[in-house]
């Protein structure tokens, strides 16, 4: 089992009940309380992550572009999405760079290297990002998707997308479906994003991201529970 010590202490130290008042609050909650991570276990596991889901498979060849939900109602989710995330840098090619963001209602790249080799600097860098709380309600995917779209035409060679959030569609327009439809169906048009994987979404939510992601499903989009 590989531990984090001392890096991922406070993060061990959060608030169930806070987590509790997120679940039942739904997607838009907010507030102040710090993600509840655990160590991960066999981070070199390619089989099933905590909390039984499958991993997302890692291209060896394409550029990483990771996005991270840091909304509170996310929070029962973290140490999943950070197991998994130090798996994906792990598993990225070595000296292209990863791009990580985090994301609410207004995302943010956090990170843009190649990798760390060393384990502890991307746990301390996740725990910065997972620990991060705004003050807006709620999550916007297209927002996030507007971020990546900008960054992915910036890039040379096929890249692949993984969002790890519990819906991330709640505070969308109309308006906003259509330009999150416009954004994928171009994706789907080429083949530079090779896949789009979302991962950790809530029950009830799910359809309404196979709407909205134009992908074509199985081969290049996926949702991992």
């Amino acid at each position: 089992m590989t531990v984090f010590r001392g890096v991922m202490g406070k993060s061990l130290l959060c608030s169930l009940v806070v987590a509790s008042l997120a679940l039942v609050n739904g997607c838009a909650t907010t507030g102040s309380a710090k993600a509840p991570m655990g160590s991960p276990s066999d981070l070199n596991s390619s089989a099933e992550s905590v909390g039984g889901g499958r991993n997302v498979e890692v291209s060896a060849e394409a550029i990483q572009l990771v996005a991270v939900d840091t909304s509170s109602s996310a929070l029962p989710k973290h140490r999943r999405f950070f197991e998994e995330t130090v798996r994906i840098f792990q598993r990225a090619p070595s000296k292209r760079p990863v791009y990580l963001y985090r994301f609410d209602s207004k995302p943010a790249e956090v990170f843009a290297e190649p990798p760390p080799g060393n384990r502890e600097r991307v746990a301390q860098l996740l725990n910065e990002v997972l620990e991060h709380r705004s003050n807006f309600d709620g999550t916007n995917l297209t927002a996030l998707l507007v971020l990546i779209n900008k960054q992915v035409a910036a890039l040379d060679g096929p890249v692949q997308v993984t969002i790890m959030t519990d819906c991330g569609v709640e505070k969308m327009s109309n308006r906003d479906d259509d330009q999150a439809k416009r954004i994928t169906a171009k994706w789907a048009e080429g083949s530079q994003v090779q896949k789009l994987t979302l991962l950790g979404v809530a029950d009830g939510h799910r359809e309404k991201l196979r709407e909205l992601i134009q992908l074509p499903q199985g081969k290049r989009f996926e949702i991992l529970r």
